[in-house]
């Protein structure tokens, strides 16, 4: 059976695909006890949340350890006139997403800075997405509370700690999951 040009490279790059996110997630770094190892959000959640983040052309979204991007560049798709920005610590992650990026056609609104996201100014996001563990939640919070005036947080799987008040806790798939990963937590700031 011969294949066609384009169906060949359609296979080519879905080799590629798995393959880079099968090395990334093998050596990807773990820096101390906060740091989530690299699991990517599934587009159900990333849909749900984008549905409750609601970008308009005017918002500034951030993405905390945003891995590959995916979140970003299925909230470009959405609304491509707001600018996004992601923030990871994986050198290998920052150049997956900068290079995937590259594939979209470079487009200038949507930025990954290679850093610690809690040594990273938030002040100007509007709308932030984050799947952390509960310990990067934690410690997130008092940066959050400081810097995110009048912004809407959503986080996958994890809520912050019982003092910050969530507006609104969205089940995306019936349970069970390997870690709340059915739930969305939408705050605001």
């Amino acid at each position: 059976m011969e294949l066609t040009l384009l169906s060949t490279l359609l296979l080519l790059k879905a080799v590629l695909f798995f393959a880079s996110i099968a090395l990334v997630v093998m050596i990807a770094p773990n820096h101390k006890n906060i740091d989530p190892p690299f699991l990517p959000s599934r587009h159900t959640a990333i849909r749900r949340a984008l549905d409750m983040l609601a970008i308009k052309p005017h918002d500034v979204v951030y993405e905390l350890g945003c891995g590959s991007g995916r979140f970003l560049f299925a909230a470009y798709e959405r609304e491509p006139h707001a600018r996004y920005v992601g923030i990871e610590h994986s050198l290998i992650l920052i150049m997956y997403a900068r290079a995937r990026r590259l594939l979209l056609g470079n487009p200038r609104n949507i930025e990954f800075i290679r850093g610690n996201l809690f040594d990273t100014p938030l002040a100007e996001a509007t709308k932030v997405y984050a799947y952390l563990l509960r310990s990067a939640m934690v410690t997130l919070l008092p940066k959050a509370s400081r810097e995110l005036k009048g912004a809407t947080l959503v986080s996958l799987a994890f809520a912050f700690p019982a003092e910050k008040k969530c507006r609104d806790t969205v089940t995306i798939f019936p349970p069970p999951s390997n870690h709340g990963e059915h739930l969305l937590y939408i705050y605001d700031f």
